[in-house]
């Protein structure tokens, strides 16, 4: 018995048992063939492989397969070549040698699914897709939905989401992380048999289901029940019996051949590729759709059989030659009219080549071409044979069988055309004479009877007016010669019936065209006369015309040149323009670059010197503060002079501040990798100030557009949100209106938050310096008030500069003196780099050590030792210090040395490197380190995940705070020497 077989991964898939497996069922029982069902239940594509070869070297009659993995190429195309007609369903494998696919076209699926998703949610709102990612038919499904939202600007698409096809668990799990990121999912497209059921629990679990609609393939059981409960809104049910059904057919009759092809088998039989559509089910159709699907449908259709069959009904009754050939050129079919005229039975004409009956031109090239060109071919003369040996001539028609857009054969029809080539010859002899005449003459002469009919043209007249003398025999001359004025293109009179009324001759002087059979027109000059016959009596009119085209041309030639050359000075005109326009943008963009690099490399040089200065004044400065704390603390201190110190301490901690705003600028600080939301950190920073702003009457106005979490350190972003938003507070000081507008969005990788405020505004003059340190405009715009009084020191809106550089981001100012300024900050989308380590706080809560202990200064400044040495004997401790690296590592060695205080920067062995020495010290006798610094902190943190580093003290140092320090360090180390 011969043997076919369908192979599939997941085999007994629900969907396939009860909507594939029947139609083999039955196809099998019809044509009393085998169909074995192959392949695996776990989408294991070895198994799947497999089976294939399997079915390959049993040398099976046909192979059905679902195209789920390109892997199965080499074993499709082996098939064939060993003459094993292969056919894929359901999901196609377009680059093998398959003969066919037979299946949904899920491309224009996905498009039906998108237009319903839109008729439900409207043209706005977030829409999930979620299917298998690896297959060719959802990748088609996928693109065909989003390539139709598209269209719509306020629709957000997101996924696809790979389901894998495991179970609706799966689906169910996947929606429930959307549910819970995007609260405002509006659409689900679920592109497996999975997705749907496993979208509608989710969101059934999330009591959405009036909130979340779902569009989904495939309407078996577990579908209907969500539709008829309304978590599932509509689904799109693929036709798998017609295609499973058709697929087989093609199958069988490319093995049989069918009744249409007189049992021929062959590609003949394959119509190429079909889409066997899908039904749209909702829960109003859901109880009756599935009559849609009966097998009887499948097995009532066969499309091309059916166009095989009305053709050869149609051929069957006409008079003429009627063959259908193959695509090899072998004659599958004739009709009786063939039979009457040859004398050849059907029988002795089929699978015979198609020269049989054609004898002095068999049409090869023309079929070649018609079958290439997929387009017909008409008027080829030829002659056929009858089974006597005679011949007559006929003219053949022959037109390409075409079904879904492949060339399966062609169909000849031939007519016999004796009667007419005898009368061909008869006119062609009584007529030679005069044609002789007439085709002598140059010009262009047409010849009419009494009624202006046409009886005669010469070959001059038919090039000119496009018509042949058989076309045009015995039709008027008005058809056939029609004469437009040049000027309006008004038809002209009629000079032959003018001829015929005058009895002679008569011209034109208008300038007029010829409308030619084209349309083209061309300009002629013309005169008619009558003809008299022998008793003088009219019989007709000769017209005779001729080609003005080259004398108009000659006419027109100055003027044509005049107008070409106005035209190229106009053009060239115009290029030099458009070239001057970008030179000129050129030379603005070049401008914009240079003094962007002149404004870094000052910024640069500025921020060297800020961080110079600032180093060396804190150096001062804590000789400053740190005697004054202690000149306060002396006991029976006069008044008057506890007020000069007082005075003192409060310009020095003012410098305090102006130093640490110099060091923030100077240090390029590295933003603390870290992710965040650039909107919540807007929102936070507004919360700090918004009682005070409210309070002035300043308003704040937001546009958040939702964007995504980048990388960013949020305390410095705030840093410079909160210094744009004070700038604005004073820029408004005085003014009626006062509001701060804040819009953020997403631009292609970027971020971006726009602060526009409705304050003085920035002159045109100072706009390029006021990213300048030390560059301050505020309070000018107040003369004669008190906020005149306001000063600013210059760096705020250098270091927000140079906070959003080190972010790679980019800050824009534009304004309008008087009326409003805009600052806008870009950000790159990126995810943070995590690679720093937490420091340690070194600071205890509870159970602090308060004893003495032995503590080493390791610093260059000489009034800094001595500050250090005396607060810290003042509290009983014993202070060594030094500003030799050396001497003080040979002092700890020779001492239980509890504390060390390290100077970052000093000349004989920086602090660093003092620090790695200190490892060198056995670790139960090893001190607690305090770096100090009046300058760089960034290299603190790499040291400190190298070595146990207590902390950090910022130059100038707290006394008030030293004694706290000194007993977090005891206590700290304490612990990490009970460790070791």
């Amino acid at each position: 018995m011969e043997e076919y077989v369908w192979i599939s991964k997941l085999l007994h898939h629900p969907v396939f048992v009860n909507r594939a497996h029947p139609i083999l069922r039955r196809f099998a029982a019809t044509h009393n063939i085998k169909i074995t069902l192959d392949g695996t239940d776990d989408e294991d594509t070895g198994a799947y492989l497999k089976a294939l070869k399997s079915a390959i070297k049993r040398r099976v009659a046909g192979i059905m397969t679902i195209g789920w993995d390109e892997s199965a190429i080499p074993l499709i195309d082996e098939a064939m070549d060993k003459g094993i007609p292969v056919v894929t369903v359901d999901s196609d494998i377009p680059n093998s040698k398959r003969l066919a696919h037979v299946g949904t076209d899920w491309y224009r699926m996905g498009v039906a699914m998108a237009e319903e998703m839109v008729r439900l949610i409207g043209e706005e709102g977030e829409v999930l897709m979620i299917g298998i990612l690896d297959l060719n038919n959802m990748r088609a499904g996928f693109r065909g939905f989003k390539s139709s939202l598209e269209k719509f600007p306020g629709i957000t698409i997101l996924g696809p989401e790979n389901d894998l096809d495991v179970s609706s668990t799966r689906a169910e799990a996947v929606v429930g992380e959307y549910l819970q990121r995007y609260p405002h999912l509006k659409g689900i497209a679920g592109f497996d048999g999975n997705s749907g059921p496993g979208a509608a629990l989710a969101i059934e679990k999330a009591g959405k289901s009036d909130e979340v609609k779902i569009v989904c393939v495939d309407a078996e059981t577990e579908h209907l029940a969500h539709l008829r409960r309304g978590s599932i809104d509509t689904a799109f049910c693929q036709k798998r019996e017609a295609f499973t059904y058709f697929a087989f057919q093609f199958l069988y009759s490319y093995n049989h051949g069918s009744p249409a092809t007189a049992g021929q088998p062959g590609l003949i039989n394959i119509p190429g590729n079909i889409d066997s559509g899908f039904i749209i089910v909702t829960k109003e159709n859901s109880e009756t759709f599935t009559t849609e699907l009966s097998l009887g449908e499948a097995f009532s259709y066969h499309e091309l059989s059916q166009q095989f069959r009305l053709m050869s009904h149609m051929i069957e009754n006409i008079g003429e030659i009627a063959l259908a050939v193959s695509i090899d050129g072998q004659i599958i079919y004739v009709n009786p009219a063939t039979e009457r005229l040859t004398g050849f039975n059907a029988e002795e004409l089929r699978s015979k080549p198609v020269k049989t009956i054609f004898a002095t031109c068999d049409g090869t090239q023309q079929f070649a071409d018609v079958i290439n060109a997929k387009e017909p071919f008409s008027r080829l003369e030829s002659e056929v044979c009858r089974r006597d040996g005679s011949t007559f001539p006929v003219r053949v028609n022959i037109s390409p069988l075409i079904s879904e857009d492949t060339v399966r054969g062609a169909v000849f029809i031939a007519m016999d055309i004796t009667d007419q080539k005898q009368s061909e010859n008869a006119l062609r002899a009584s007529e030679n004479n005069l044609a002789t005449t007439l085709n002598s003459i140059g010009d262009a002469v047409i010849v009419t009877d009494p009624g202006c009919l046409i009886t005669r043209m010469n070959p001059v007249a038919e090039e000119l007016t496009g018509w042949s003398l058989a076309d045009a025999l015995g039709k008027p001359l008005t058809q056939i010669f029609q004469i437009v004025y040049e000027n309006t293109g008004e038809s002209a009179c009629n000079l032959a019936e003018k001829a015929l009324a005058s009895g002679g001759i008569v011209g034109r002087t208008e300038h007029v065209e010829l409308l030619c059979k084209d349309n083209f027109r061309r300009p002629i000059a013309e005169s008619a006369a009558p003809i008299r016959n022998h008793d003088e009596n009219l019989s007709g009119v000769v017209l005779v015309f001729r080609d003005q085209t080259l004398e108009r041309k000659a006419q027109n030639a100055l003027r044509e040149a005049h107008d070409s050359l106005e035209h190229r000075v106009k053009e060239r005109t115009l290029e030099l323009q458009q070239a001057n326009e970008r030179l000129s943008e050129e030379i603005r963009e070049r401008r914009r670059l240079e003094n962007q690099l002149v404004r870094s490399e000052r910024m640069a040089a500025v921020g060297t010197l800020a961080g110079g200065v600032a180093h060396e004044f804190n150096n001062i400065n804590v000789t400053i503060l740190g005697f004054s704390e202690l000149a306060l603390e002396w006991p029976n201190l006069e008044p008057e002079v506890r007020g000069y110190i007082e005075r003192i301490l409060k310009a020095a901690q003012r410098a305090r501040g102006v130093t640490h705003n110099l060091l923030s600028f100077s240090q390029s600080r590295q933003a603390a990798p870290g992710s965040a939301n650039l909107v919540k950190v807007i929102e936070d920073t507004i919360e700090l100030v918004r009682s005070e702003f409210e309070s002035i009457g300043i308003q704040f106005k937001t546009d958040f557009k939702p964007i995504p979490f980048t990388a960013m350190d949020p305390g410095l972003i705030g840093q410079v949100i909160l210094n744009l938003i004070t700038n604005a507070q004073h820029a408004m000081l005085g003014k009626d209106k006062k509001v701060i507008s804040i819009k953020t969005g997403k631009q292609g990788n970027r971020i971006f938050a726009e602060i526009k405020d409705t304050g003085c505004g920035i002159h045109e003059k100072d706009i390029s310096k006021i990213f300048t340190p030390f560059f301050s405009r505020k309070g000018e715009h107040a003369r004669n008030t008190p906020q005149a009084a306001v000063k600013g020191t210059g760096l705020g809106l250098s270091i927000c500069h140079t906070i959003i550089e080190n972010h790679d981001g980019e800050i824009e100012v534009q304004s309008v003196p008087d009326k409003s300024t805009t600052f806008t900050i870009w950000l790159p989308i990126k995810k943070p780099d995590k690679t720093s380590k937490d420091r340690k706080s070194g600071i205890f809560k509870s159970n602090l050590i308060e004893e003495p202990a032995l503590v080493v200064v390791l610093d260059d400044e000489a009034a800094t030792r001595d500050l250090l040495k005396l607060a810290l004997e003042r509290k009983d401790n014993s202070v060594f210090t030094t500003d030799n690296g050396n001497e003080a590592l040979q002092f700890i060695r020779e001492h239980e040395v509890n504390l060390v205080f390290v100077d970052i920067q000093m000349p004989i062995m920086d602090g660093f490197t003092f620090v790695e020495k200190l490892q060198e010290i056995p670790e139960k006798n090893r001190p607690a380190v305090i770096i100090i610094t009046g300058k760089d902190t960034s290299r603190f943190a790499k040291a400190n995940e190298q070595f146990e580093i207590f902390g950090l003290i910022q130059k100038p140092i707290e006394l008030a705070k030293l004694s706290r320090w000194v007993s977090n360090a005891l206590t700290y180390n304490l612990k990490i020497r009970a460790k070791k």
